[in-house]
């Protein structure tokens, strides 16, 4: 865990959409910024001593198929080889994942990658983009799929599952990877059937738990939840209680005394976030701005 006197570390993340894409780069982004910095790096040659002071790549999930790994990173494959080969993190997200298949970067001992949708009693058959019963950590959630993967044989630390019981999301060493879109965004749920499922939000913060896990704690003493920085946990739950009042009520004008029925105290959390602009970044920021009568104390305050 970082706490506010810690240094950030530095995260690199591969961008080619659509096969890595731009929208699962800027879910990761934003899931992980408030603890770590972010590098990005394309198929072009990355400079010398580009990944000296990375701790963790991450390759995200995207469209196509995850034979175009040779060309995609033919200018690059050494250096990142070198940076595996000397403790660096893997972190893979669906595309990703797949690609620490022996097939690709071969980075697992003894466990292979393979199509969830081809398993044995899979409950989703057919490649495309939608939402699926995952048990995390014992919760149960519904997380966003499109053609993922789970792994066979090995050992390995499981966090998440499939409805049949195939492994989701798994830990092995200096290597993690997940078979659904933690990184989704609210644009990725536009069908009807999609839409009661957004996570708000809640998906990014277990993917920064897990990315915490992955980067300070060796896999065979894992646990999960990890914490995260108490501001960023703050946002989270002031920012879902916010959308549920709004949603009710067409206002964020929270009377100061309200206390949601999970026991937050939004009318709190509301009034200190008016008079404290400076105390969100700038995509919180956006976030807040976008809501119905939301303002601004600080009328000096760049509201961006």
């Amino acid at each position: 865990m970082l706490d506010s006197e810690s240094v950030k570390k530095n995260i690199a993340i591969f961008l080619h959409h659509p096969k890595c894409s731009i929208e699962s780069v800027n879910g990761i982004i934003r899931a992980l910024s408030p603890q770590y910095n972010i590098k990005i790096f394309t198929r072009h040659q990355v400079q010398d001593g580009f990944f000296d002071d990375v701790q963790m790549v991450v390759f995200p999930g995207g469209e196509g198929d995850a034979d175009s790994f040779e060309h995609l990173l033919k200018e690059n494959i050494d250096a990142i080889k070198k940076f595996l080969s000397q403790g660096g993190k893997y972190l893979g997200i669906c595309m990703g994942a797949y690609w620490a298949d022996a097939y690709y970067f071969d980075i697992l001992q003894y466990t292979r990658v393979v199509q969830y949708i081809k398993r044995p009693q899979a409950d989703v058959t057919h490649s495309y983009g939608t939402t699926m019963a995952i048990s995390w950590q014992g919760q149960e959630k519904q997380m966003y799929f499109y053609d993922g993967c789970c792994y066979t044989g090995g050992e390995f630390k499981t966090i998440a599952t499939y409805a049949n019981g195939d492994p989701m999301a798994i830990i092995q060493g200096s290597v993690g990877l997940i078979g659904c879109h933690l990184e989704s965004e609210q644009s990725w749920y536009l069908k009807k059937n999609q839409q009661p499922h957004w996570h708000r939000g809640e998906h990014h913060l277990l993917l920064l738990e897990f990315v915490n896990a992955l980067l300070t704690t060796p896999v065979q003493e894992a646990n999960f939840p990890k914490p995260v920085r108490g501001e960023y946990i703050d946002w989270i739950r002031g920012y879902l209680s916010l959308l549920d009042y709004v949603k009710e009520h067409q206002t964020t004008n929270v009377p100061h005394d309200y206390i949601d029925p999970k026991g937050f105290l939004l009318g709190q959390w509301v009034d200190t976030k008016r008079q404290s602009p400076h105390s969100v970044d700038e995509y919180q920021q956006q976030k807040l701005n976008s809501l119905p009568n939301w303002h601004w104390l600080n009328a000096t305050q760049d509201k961006r």
